[in-house]
């Protein structure tokens, strides 16, 4: 922690704004102005876990990708790795998906350059229509059968139909277990893919079978733990 104090300036500047907004308790309104962007959250440690990851441990910056057309952003939150990649990648266009009516509000008011970018209010899910959705309010929601609300679902084919996507990034609490495997076979015109894994005691654990999946598919495999 003192050596990324000393040597990390965007480490720098999260600890900063950590110890003037973080005395908040849970799940309560709050605007945040970083890295070049003003947030206004719902809840700041998710807002703060994300805000290390992108801008911390900057897992979202890839030169080979500088060209970047288009960016797919499937769980965008509250809108942290879509304000980066319209910064990080200036001739990109991205497309962001969020399931959660609650989030989806402020994804919309914290993304400023609208002109590079589509935000969609549904969850991306193996088929279109609709599907229950447990919302928490936060970075947590997640599709579920015992989900308390019904948001409308789009068909990950349907979210792949574009002749190059440069990256699909995909952190949806679980609900990559399903898409992924529906994908085999199918993400040719995907250059790079970022998927947080989550495995439940309750739940089959597919991992290898969609790493074994991806393989096949030509993908080449990083995995590091958040």
């Amino acid at each position: 922690h003192a050596k990324r104090l000393v040597l990390e300036s965007n480490y720098r500047k999260i600890a900063f704004l950590r110890t003037i907004y973080g005395f908040r308790g849970r799940h309560s309104e709050v605007t945040i102005p970083a890295f070049g962007c003003t947030y206004t959250v719902p809840d700041h440690p998710s807002f703060f876990s994300v805000l290390d990851e992108v801008y911390g441990n900057s897992i979202y910056d890839i030169p080979e990708m500088n060209g970047a057309g288009l960016i797919i952003d499937v769980g965008a939150n509250v809108g942290i790795c879509t304000n980066y990649f319209l910064q990080r990648y200036p001739n990109t266009n991205v497309i962001s998906y969020e399931a959660d009516p609650r989030v989806f509000k402020f994804l919309k008011a914290n993304v400023e350059d609208t002109s590079r970018v589509h935000l969609v209010n549904a969850a991306v899910w193996t088929e279109s229509g609709a599907i229950r959705f447990d919302s928490q309010g936060d970075d947590t929601g997640k599709i579920s059968e015992d989900g308390g609300i019904s948001v409308d679902s789009i068909s990950i084919h349907e979210v792949l139909q574009h002749d190059h996507i440069d990256l699909l990034k995909m952190d949806i609490e679980g609900a990559e277990n399903a898409l992924l495997l529906e994908c085999a076979g199918r993400l040719g015109n995907v250059s790079r893919l970022y998927f947080e894994y989550h495995s439940s005691y309750d739940q089959p654990q597919n991992l290898g079978r969609i790493l074994g999946n991806l393989q096949s598919d030509g993908f080449r495999i990083h995995i590091h733990s958040v």
